[in-house]
């Protein structure tokens, strides 16, 4: 019928169907692929996948600065999760060089979209330690990725 099962999330890589329609009974197992980059998840559905410019020549730019808008439905969130992560190292514990920040895009206050505290979802991230999933507050976020001249990694 045209009923889809809920969503579930899972550790395995292989996924085990069983259908069962009057009389028959289906079976179908997917082996799943993971997707490398920023995975995005509206409230328990899929939404896309968003990747680092040259993540698939595993090197970004150099001198590169790009702001992604990225807006779901109003009234729903999202949960963003970074599912692989290389940027260039930080310097005495600052992102000065390379880095990636994620904003709250809906300006709630008057005053600007990110110029708040609160507005930051993840602050500017570099190294290659995974960031911690995170909900946006809106339907709207804002992903800044800023890169330098000199050294150039996977990115995300």
């Amino acid at each position: 019928n045209s009923i889809l099962p809920g969503i579930f999330n899972s550790d395995f890589s292989k996924l085990f169907l069983f259908a069962k329609d009057e009389a028959k009974i289906m079976f179908s197992c997917f082996v799943f692929v993971p997707i490398l980059g920023l995975s995005l998840t509206l409230k328990g559905v899929s939404a896309g996948v968003l990747e680092s410019e040259g993540y698939e020549k595993n090197v970004y730019p150099a001198k590169f600065h790009k702001m992604y808008e990225i807006e779901v439905a109003e009234g729903k969130l999202m949960e963003i999760e970074f599912t692989e992560f290389e940027l260039e190292s930080s310097c005495m514990g600052q992102c000065k060089y390379d880095y990636v920040m994620v904003v709250d895009a809906e300006d709630d206050d008057g005053d600007g979209v990110g110029d708040d505290e609160d507005d930051i979802l993840l602050p500017k991230t570099c190294s290659d330690k995974i960031p911690a999933p995170f909900t946006s507050k809106s339907h709207k976020v804002r992903v800044h990725f800023k890169t330098d001249e000199t050294i150039q990694k996977k990115g995300w």
